[in-house]
């Protein structure tokens, strides 16, 4: 690590986030190697997972992760209630990294008074109290994270779960290539490498973040919230190629906006051609109106590893995005300041 990097951690990285995203690959190894109670999953026709911000995000990287594997519906959730279809042949996956995310919560009561399946995965709070009460499996996730540095213990978890119920085949050796690849990864972006350069011509701008749906859509969605919570910059997310029948017009006002912008582009090797296409395409109508445009992609084998690799790069980019910005990567107080208002003005 050079002195610059050093400084700035030093300064902006008082809670050490920085040694959270380097043990990423333990998270990922000690959640594969926790023990699964046995719960009954026969008969389960569908599922619906329940969960809010970096709790949440793990099912939607779940849906990238099992695109070809996993035989039944998997929906999210970020409501306060349940789809109205769930009912005794649906598995309710409740998601909260503190326990105490009030969605998460209000859902998983309703999911209980229909008769679903349940399961919860947190940190204790309420919705550890209630899954004791109701005798719900609990399964506990990486202690001390902020809840969005918790994805890879949160996410793995999820894939043990999926696994030991059978809805999709062994995946041992993806785990395993993942946590190496995040070991490896690691070593370079702790240093920097690419993770810094992206992060330094991001600086500045708002940031239109584009991806291909049901390919790499939940990695889209990451680097947007990533930027908003780490980096404290305003920054959007939509996917190819929807983005090619509405949002690209709007590009034309960009003048009468004013301000700064960037657009990255998480491209995959395995892209239809039709949305290579229309990824070009974009490229050309927005870089034409004077904005940079970066192409972003794994060079990993195969689809699932990439996923990883991706999610990753998201976390290391807008961690230094942060630091460049003389920001804290940990705080998050607009969000503290609207949990407290909701809490005052409940029930008004």
């Amino acid at each position: 690590m050079d002195n610059t990097i050093q400084n700035l951690i030093t300064r902006n990285d008082p809670e050490n986030l920085f040694s959270v995203l380097v043990d990423s690959h333990r998270h990922v190894l000690n959640a594969w190697q926790k023990e699964i109670p046995y719960f009954d999953a026969e008969g389960v026709q569908g599922i619906v997972f329940c969960g809010m911000g970096g709790s949440a995000i793990s099912g939607n990287l779940a849906i990238n992760f099992l695109r070809d594997e996993l035989r039944i519906p998997f929906y999210i959730n970020r409501s306060y209630s349940i789809p109205r279809w769930a009912g005794e042949n649906t598995l309710v996956i409740a998601s909260s990294y503190s326990g105490n995310t009030e969605e998460t919560i209000s859902a998983f009561k309703e999911a209980h008074e229909k008769n679903c399946r349940t399961v919860c995965i947190a940190n204790g709070g309420e919705l550890g109290a209630l899954a004791s009460k109701w005798e719900a499996p609990l399964f506990g996730l990486e202690e001390g994270l902020p809840p969005r540095y918790a994805l890879y213990s949160s996410f793995f978890t999820l894939l043990k779960i999926l696994e030991s119920c059978k809805f999709i085949p062994p995946q041992v050796s993806f785990v395993n290539n993942c946590a190496s690849l995040l070991q490896e990864r690691a070593d370079v972006y702790c240093k920097g490498g690419f993770a810094l350069d992206m992060a330094g011509k991001l600086s500045g701008s708002v940031v239109a973040v584009y991806s291909a749906e049901r390919v790499n859509d939940a990695v889209g969605m990451r680097l947007k919230t990533q930027l908003n919570e780490n980096s404290k910059s305003l920054a959007f997310h939509a996917s190819m190629s929807e983005v090619n029948h509405n949002e690209i017009v709007g590009w034309e006002g960009l003048k009468e906006c004013g301000g700064t912008f960037s657009v990255v582009m998480l491209t995959d090797p395995g892209l239809h051609p039709g949305l290579c296409a229309q990824f070009d395409a974009a490229r050309g109508v927005i870089e034409k109106e004077g904005i940079p445009v970066f192409q972003v992609q794994s060079d990993k084998t195969d689809h699932k590893t990439r996923l990883v690799d991706m999610m990753y790069l998201s976390d290391w980019i807008s961690y230094y995005l942060a630091l460049i910005g003389g920001k804290n990567p940990a705080t998050i107080d607009n969000i503290y300041r609207i949990k407290e208002y909701i809490r005052a003005h409940r029930g008004k």
